[in-house]
């Protein structure tokens, strides 16, 4: 999985202009791309918010549905704040 760690001001608070950042370089990258999971540090928002890895505990649940449905990029902005899973999106 590739992954791309950002430090951005500006970004400290807002989640929606950090996801607009996140879906532009999974883009760029992946082409059409879908989501698979975040995760909002400071307001400790999850998602999914119902999952747990129970073959990891050191690992949250959100990323390891991500990584076990194939996620191919990882983007972290401002670490921890920021943590969003992508893969590409490919048609039949």
């Amino acid at each position: 999985m590739k992954i791309i760690t950002l430090a951005t001001e500006g970004l400290s608070d807002d989640f929606a202009q950090a996801k607009k950042l996140a879906d532009a370089l999974a883009r760029e990258i992946l082409g059409e791309n879908l989501c698979l999971a975040y995760y909002d540090g400071e307001r400790d928002i999850k998602s999914p918010s119902h999952v747990e890895c129970h073959d990891c505990p050191t690992q949250p649940g959100y990323a390891d549905y991500a990584i076990s449905r194939g996620a191919e990029l990882r983007v972290l902005i401002n670490t921890p704040r920021f943590d969003f899973y992508f893969m590409a999106f490919v048609v039949g």
